[in-house]
């Protein structure tokens, strides 16, 4: 990972150092509710006295090769009768010795000429997605339109509402009001509201759209088919998009991101061993050079219909990582995933596997599971054709097991002083955080709402990682330098907040104090002849009758004169010398700046 990619991360998280810590959303939701209880722990250390969870069977097999080979003081041997050779094997196959592949990572040739916030989120989601989204949003509209009496409450939506409707969640995020009532955004008279938020729709077109949102073709039977049909079109773009734009670097990290939710989903796990115990669990692989979520899918158990995929560790690992097979690149991973048989697959499929690895592994021996008698800071290896395994005593009673089959040999960084670290766990310790950081980040701006709907917390999380993305990309196209992460996703909601704002400028149904607010919003002269039907190029009308007042323009000295006529903007009285059927400063104001 390069120096300035390490400072663009670590400002990124450190924008805001006080964070509201909001419980996931609570409710319930017409569909079949399950739970799923994962009880595996990725902590990479463990003592002597962690469970054991190995069969008894496996001790009985590993009496027998004890006894077929006898004592053997060139390699030690697992519970399955892995060999691990005590030196390194000089004949072992290496792949980041033997290739050296040409990787350039960043955005591909199209990407890189997307230079604003709006041109790269759009490369995610693009107008496919948005055209998907609007045409199914007004399916439902359609259905829902006869509990309206009055059409205008229940009218159909298009693509530019839709985008200010992602906007206003971006913008909700970024002001860390996305948990909060939504009645909040809308509040013009306690001040307590956004004004780009309230100039874009009502409270009551927002609430209405959101409770209408929908993201499947109504017509799918999401039971028999696909439990993730809500959502698995949209879901299945930017997922596609998020790896056509993007060539990421040698080294990647696999990991899992948790989205809090407590409805009723069909594939809801139950985590007790983790911070959020409630959620639906995503795999995610994520460049460790950038933030950038490469490849991303939902676990969902067992699934009928054609998406009825196995769950197997080494499945899933599979298909994670089948963009990049074939590619010479690194995956870092945590336990959860780790085993010698994943090493073993992915190295045929040239790729390396660096991660914690649990003791109760039946691939690991019996001496790197004891921690007793043995030194602070002390390393132990074990080599076999295509890997290395490694046992670091990082505290008194406490060690790391660290598998790797981009590492050949037992090298200790002197770098790392008294402790003594091998460099495959400093590497391993170096590249295992990118998963969390992306989680991280997205908890700073997260723009998920309270709703009891699963698919729209699903659609809430793509939207947070596409802005990460986005702003991946956007600083690599300008040249690394310093992007504030709060301007970039403000500038890029206010993009897509202003077409809305500028169309409805133009209804007769909004207030002229509203659309002078608007004027003001997009930087625009107020349409005069347009909203108030006034040609400056007329007669002057006749003067009105009524009382007189004094011109306000006019200096105190000449203060005593007074008139009857008004400015047709701001009502206060004008004499015939400032006057221009509005006043001299009005008329500057909305008409020489034409």
């Amino acid at each position: 990972m390069t120096k300035r990619s390490e400072v663009h991360i670590a400002r990124w998280l450190e924008e805001d150092r006080e964070e509201d810590f909001i419980d996931g959303p609570a409710g319930s939701d017409d569909d079949v509710d399950h739970i799923e209880e994962q009880l595996d722990s990725t902590v990479t250390e463990y003592s002597t006295g962690a469970e054991d969870n190995t069969d008894v069977t496996d001790l009985d097999w590993e009496t027998i090769f004890n006894v077929i080979d006898g004592s053997n003081n060139n390699y030690h041997l697992g519970l399955d009768g892995t060999k691990w050779m005590k030196a390194p094997i000089e004949a072992r196959v290496s792949l980041h010795s033997d290739y050296i592949p040409n990787i350039t990572p960043g955005p591909t040739e199209y990407a890189t000429t997307r230079k604003t916030p709006s041109e790269c989120f759009d490369l995610f989601f693009d107008e496919s997605i948005i055209y998907f989204i609007t045409k199914y949003t007004n399916d439902r509209i359609i259905k829902e339109q006869k509990k309206f009496a009055r059409q205008r409450d229940a009218k159909l939506t298009d693509e530019v509402e839709i985008h200010a409707l992602l906007g206003i969640f971006f913008l909700s995020g970024c002001a860390k009001t996305s948990r909060e009532n939504f009645l909040q955004l809308f509040d013009t008279k306690k001040g307590t509201g956004m004004e780009a938020v309230y100039l874009a729709m009502s409270s009551q077109r927002y609430r209405f759209l959101m409770k209408n949102l929908r993201f499947h073709d109504a017509t799918t039977n999401r039971l028999t088919d696909d439990k993730m049909a809500l959502i698995r079109e949209i879901f299945q773009i930017v997922v596609n998009n998020f790896q056509k734009y993007f060539t990421p670097s040698h080294e990647m990290n696999l990991g899992d991101l948790v989205t809090p939710f407590k409805g009723r989903c069909g594939f809801r796990q139950h985590m007790p061993k983790k911070n959020v115990k409630f959620g639906i669990k995503m795999f995610a692989l994520v460049d460790c050079q950038y933030p950038y979520t490469y490849n991303l899918e939902v676990y969902v158990g067992d699934n009928p219909g054609s998406y009825n995929f196995i769950n197997r560790k080494l499945n899933i690992v599979m298909r994670m990582t089948d963009p990049i097979q074939g590619e010479y690149r690194n995956v870092t991973m945590s336990n959860w995933f780790t085993s010698l048989e994943t090493a073993e697959v992915l190295f045929d499929k040239k790729i390396t596997v660096v991660g914690a690895i649990r003791p109760d592994k039946k691939e690991v021996p019996r001496i790197f599971r004891n921690i007793k008698e043995k030194a602070l800071h002390s390393s132990l290896f074990g080599y076999s054709n295509v890997s290395t395994l490694v046992q670091y005593v990082c505290k008194p009673d406490k060690a790391i097991l660290v598998l790797s089959t981009k590492h050949c040999d037992g090298t200790i960084n002197v770098e790392s002083g008294a402790q003594l670290k091998p460099e495959m766990l400093e590497y391993y310790n170096r590249t295992k955080k990118a998963v969390d950081t992306v989680e991280n980040m997205c908890s700073k701006a997260d723009v998920t709402r309270n709703s009891r709907r699963w698919a729209l917390n699903i659609f809430f999380r793509l939207l947070n990682l596409a802005a990460i993305n986005a702003l991946c990309i956007h600083t690599i196209n300008k040249g690394q330098e310093r992007i504030v992460r709060r301007e970039f996703l403000t500038e890029l909601a206010l993009s897509m907040i202003k077409p809305l704002v500028h169309r409805r400028m133009h209804q007769e149904a909004i207030p002229k104090f509203v659309k002078q607010k608007m004027c003001e919003f997009l930087n625009l002269p107020f349409p005069m002849e347009v909203e108030l039907k006034v040609d400056v190029n007329e007669n002057p009308p006749p003067c009105r009758t009524g009382p007189r007042g004094r011109c306000y323009v006019c200096r105190r000295s000449h203060s005593t004169r007074t008139s009857r006529e008004i400015c047709v903007i701001c009502d206060k009285f004008t004499c015939y010398e400032h006057g221009k059927y509005m006043c001299s400063n009005c008329y500057n104001r909305h008409c020489t700046s034409k």
